[in-house]
């Protein structure tokens, strides 16, 4: 039997290769008695939500069942963007136009006060907008994503350029893709260093930050507070404001039966040679490809190092986890970083202790049979180690994602 380990570096970690530059911080100083406003989850959503209450005068606590900036926010592919999901991706369907012009809208400004954000409070987040290229993965992929291309220029407004086959050395050294299109307003950042920006704008607005301290149980309005539970204490609040996404727990039932969050995986190499990197990405684009699962190559910090994102094994066993669109110029490259599943559903079984599934509690409803058979494979992913057979992901199903971040 072949070793399935080899592929992987010796400094191998299951840590998000982002924390290296701006880990998560811990904050176990004690709960105010009482707050305004209690902001449930540190991701992107809930220390943005602190800031701008903050820096309006308004006494907010912002709590996180671990440390802050663990989950998801610090764990994507750091690519932003406006519109793509709603206009390409399907992520919503059956509005009407005026409901569809509205979220379209509301996508491009979250772009633009993500851009002016950083720009005027100066975040060091590591903001490049370079553009994206979208390669077809197969030829009849090029002419969707052409059509795809024109959508996105009519309804956003971004730059398209079409990229033939016979043209794609300009974008990529790499005849894996069928051409495709590149749009020159997405970009990316360093998702680490923008959360830990957020954490101090928050903090420097007023807001306070805890860690470590989960909500368990949010009680009724009485004499105008709410009496809010936590792994740490109670607090009173008067308002409460849930960012929690998949991690959503007993505090907020009602939300946490609507999420079925879907696995994904992000692989890191050992940092690449700065002249390979230059063939693979000349222009230091964001690059997908027309699959779900999609992988992309990226610049962070001082090192370069291809990322493939969300699932599936790598492409060839014999590159050594290269997960660049060619990697005939990799062979021997490790794998540095295997990120073991969909953070918002593997660590919130660790905030249910009760479970022994990433899940959480039975849904008094039905999955669809094919939701079904994902989770059943999940829980077989979860237990699987590293490098096994059975660790292989499933190709994801739909999503629904918030425009900007992926």
């Amino acid at each position: 039997m072949p070793d399935e380990t080899a592929v992987l570096a010796p400094n191998f970690t299951t840590d998000p290769y982002w924390w290296d530059a701006a880990p998560p911080a811990t904050a176990r100083e004690a709960l105010p008695e009482t707050t305004d406003v209690l902001v449930v989850g540190s991701g992107y959503c809930g220390l943005s939500a602190a800031a701008e209450l903050a820096r309006n005068g308004v006494d907010v606590t912002v709590v996180d069942a671990e440390a802050l900036g663990a989950g998801a926010s610090t764990r994507s592919g750091g690519m932003v963007s406006s519109g793509q999901k709603l206009v390409i991706g399907g992520a919503v369907k059956g509005v009407d136009a005026a409901r569809m012009e509205r979220l379209l809208a509301d996508s491009i400004s979250s772009y633009e006060h993500l851009r002016t954000l950083i720009a005027e409070k100066q975040l060091d987040a590591d903001l490049g907008v370079f553009g994206r290229y979208f390669g077809a993965h197969v030829p009849r992929h090029y002419d969707r994503l052409r059509r795809h291309g024109e959508l996105l220029a009519r309804h956003t407004g971004v730059t398209v350029h079409e990229i033939p086959k016979s043209r794609q050395h300009e974008v990529t050294q790499t005849d894996f893709y069928h051409g495709g299109i590149v749009i020159d307003e997405y970009g990316g950042l360093h998702p680490g260093k923008y959360h830990r920006a957020l954490r101090r704008l928050a903090a420097e607005s007023g807001a306070r930050l805890r860690s470590h301290a989960p909500v368990l149980k949010v009680g009724p309005l009485v004499d105008g507070f709410h009496s809010v539970e936590t792994g740490r204490g109670t607090i009173r609040a008067r308002n409460v404001f849930f960012g929690t996404n998949g991690y959503t727990g007993t505090g907020n039932p009602d939300l946490r039966k609507r999420i079925v969050g879907v696995r994904s995986y992000q692989i890191a190499t050992e940092p690449l040679p700065p002249e390979l990197m230059a063939q693979i990405n000349p222009g230091r684009r964001m690059i997908t490809d027309s699959k779900r699962a999609g992988l992309f190559p990226t610049v962070a910090g001082r090192d370069a190092r291809a990322v493939r994102l969300p699932a599936g094994p790598l492409r060839s066993a014999g590159a050594g986890g290269c997960a660049a669109p060619s990697c005939d110029d990799a062979e021997g490259l490790a794998a540095t970083r295997r990120l073991p599943g969909d953070p918002l559903l593997e660590r919130q079984g660790r905030h249910d202790r009760r479970q022994d599934r990433p899940y959480g509690p039975p849904r008094r409803h039905r999955l669809r049979p094919r939701l079904q058979r994902q989770r059943r494979r999940a829980d077989d992913l979860s237990r699987a180690p590293v490098g096994s057979e059975a660790a292989r992901p499933p190709e994801p199903a739909e999503r629904v994602r918030q425009p900007g971040l992926s």
